[in-house]
């Protein structure tokens, strides 16, 4: 018969996953005795064998040890308290910071191997994105890590990043909410462990609504209800519906309301019109003292509501209103994703609205296409975010007394000096020009980088030319 986890959800008798089956059954010697019995057939109808070393037995907390051990006895199975399935920790408690211990052993051992290494600072990057950073992404997704462990995983990440190869601490010269921003958006790329768990958990989100028919919704839904974020904040909840309304809260962000009953639509708080809440635009001003939150309130007999429309909102407001079509024949309200037409993944999506763009992301992508080596894009990225360790910013950081040029320039070395005003620079440029490379010389950064985008579009290679000159100088 299976167990039941609620009065109303469907049993579970067992679960298949390739060549492994999770069986389900009370502790009860006669339905065990059964089960064998029904193993047996099976082994001989098909010649396979069960592995007795492999397998195992999780007992309830309210079988007692002599009920265990007549159910071992019948299914020669041992018993243990708790087990790994597919590098996920089955257990019949709560889990703690102890056991994630192996994943903490696994990244010092690999950042302690790497370290060892001279490698540039890019090098680092693209070390810490591909083979450090995507080490907690499967736990943290399908199970409640604890959040010291994931800050403490950063930590390690920041350390192998800006620490010097002895040992000895580094200037982090750039913070890490700047370097896990994505590259289009203005950022490295890299991720922070702590941040990236509720992008990819707003995919769960998404299945509870677009799934309804699958074996764990219709379990969750029995027990917790079928409005997700209605009953986000239940006590005492099991983990996976902790993991899906922590999806949920980012879920939200990127999906629409499809009108047809109103029923399911805060028209506070959800997105319904033009992609946007109410809530976070100042779009009407009203006194009146409000009770009802569904947009079932502003419907009827199939169509806007006009007089209760004007209660809350103004007349430009209103038209906008009237134009959204309502789909009174598809029963309960449905919810659609804002950019499903964008070809990325739901975690994806999550991540893009959650980051802002840059001012100036348009001439990293156009730096992309000049073809510049890496560790000159990350140069350039640096002097832009005043990440470079010149000496206005040794006296910023109050690590010095002196902001003035090292060559002898008499002017403070910032990053209008790096970038065109150097007497170094100068004499490169002056060159170049009489070798008959026209490089441009500029005298303020940001005029700087608004040319570099300009040039990139018509003269690619002498804003290759001018980046690399102002790198090796």
């Amino acid at each position: 018969m299976g167990i039941q986890i609620a009065s109303k959800a469907p049993r579970v008798s067992h679960l298949l996953y390739a060549d492994d089956i999770l069986i389900f059954s009370e502790a009860n010697l006669k339905k065990i005795k059964k089960i064998k019995k029904t193993l047996n057939n099976y082994c001989k109808w098909t010649g396979q064998r069960v592995n007795f070393k492999k397998s195992m037995m999780v007992f309830g907390k309210t079988v007692n040890q002599r009920r265990k051990k007549e159910i071992e006895n019948a299914l020669k199975f041992s018993s243990a308290i708790e087990m790994n399935y597919l590098a996920i920790k089955l257990t019949l408690r709560r889990m703690v910071s102890s056991d994630y211990n192996k994943l903490m052993e696994v990244a010092l051992n690999k950042l302690n191997i790497r370290g060892k290494n001279f490698i540039s600072l890019e090098g680092k990057m693209v070390l810490l994105k591909s083979a450090f950073l995507s080490l907690p992404i499967f736990l943290s997704t399908l199970s409640l890590v604890p959040l010291g462990i994931l800050k403490e995983f950063d930590k390690m990440c920041r350390d192998f990043l800006w620490n010097k190869k002895n040992g000895n601490l580094g200037l982090h010269s750039a913070s890490w909410k700047e370097l896990c921003k994505p590259k289009q958006k203005g950022g490295r790329g890299l991720f922070s462990a702590v941040e990236k768990v509720g992008h990819l958990r707003a995919k769960f989100a998404w299945k509870f609504y677009m799934k309804p028919e699958s074996l764990l919704i219709c379990i969750l839904k029995a027990k917790y209800g079928d409005d997700l974020w209605k009953n986000m904040e239940t006590k005492g909840s099991s983990s996976t519906w902790r993991i899906i309304c922590n999806g949920a809260k980012f879920f939200i962000n990127i999906v629409r309301w499809k009108i047809c009953n109103g029923i399911s639509i805060n028209w506070l708080k959800d997105a319904w019109i033009l992609d946007r809440n109410i809530s976070k635009c100042p779009t009407f001003v009203s006194n009146m003292e409000i009770n009802n939150y569904k947009l079932e309130f502003f419907l009827k007999d199939g169509e806007w509501n006009l007089e209760h429309l004007q209660m809350f909102f103004g007349k430009e407001l209103i038209d906008l209103i009237l134009k959204i079509p309502i789909f009174i024949n598809q029963g309960a309200d449905q919810i659609d994703l804002k950019k499903k037409a964008s070809g990325c993944s739901v975690a994806a999506i999550s991540q893009a609205y959650f980051y802002k763009e840059d001012a100036n992301c348009e001439l990293w992508k156009r730096l992309k296409n000049v073809k510049l080596r890496p560790n000159v894009v990350l140069f350039w990225w640096r002097m832009y975010k005043n990440a470079i360790p010149s000496f206005t910013f040794l006296f910023y950081r109050k690590i010095t007394s002196f902001t003035g040029c090292p060559r002898g320039c008499k002017k403070d070395e910032d990053n209008n000096h790096i970038a065109g005003e150097c007497d170094k620079l100068k004499k490169v440029i002056f060159w170049l020009n009489k070798w008959g490379i026209k490089v441009p010389q500029f005298v303020c950064f940001h005029d700087c980088l608004k040319e570099l985008e300009r040039m990139s579009y018509k003269n690619p290679l002498v804003v290759n030319i001018y980046c690399n000159e102002v790198f090796l100088v």
